[in-house]
């Protein structure tokens, strides 16, 4: 089971630890820069907590838990998603997502540009 599916399987989490799944899903980029204090102050949820949180999903600490959430966010970063055109943002995409999906709508636009080159003309 991959990290974003354990933070969705909740059933099993206190309040305070859906809140900080909650938050890690929804700012992944960010999330993977922070501390354990920053992560603390951003859910208003105690250190102790979120190193229970990352334990129940199978991690020695919040160390082993950041590594594991910076290789998801890299993954993330560089895994092209289809953007719509007409519709690109959503009212409460982040700055970051916002960002993605600039950059995604640009290499698709890149990549369709290409597929319909004529290089008998271009030649």
């Amino acid at each position: 089971m991959n990290l974003i599916q354990a933070l969705k399987q909740d059933s099993q989490f206190t309040p305070n630890e859906k809140r900080i799944a909650a938050y890690i899903m929804g700012n992944l980029l960010e999330t993977s820069q922070m501390t354990l204090a920053d992560l603390a102050t951003k859910t208003y949820t105690s250190h102790s907590a979120i190193i229970r949180l990352t334990q129940k999903l199978g991690y020695d600490g919040f160390r082993d838990f950041r590594v594991a959430l910076i290789a998801l966010a890299q993954a993330q970063r560089y895994t092209q998603v289809p953007v719509d055109a007409d519709f690109p943002f959503a009212a409460n995409d982040t700055t970051a997502q916002i960002a993605k999906k600039m950059a995604d709508l640009t290499t698709q636009t890149i990549t369709a540009m290409q597929a319909n080159l004529d290089y008998g003309i271009l030649d």
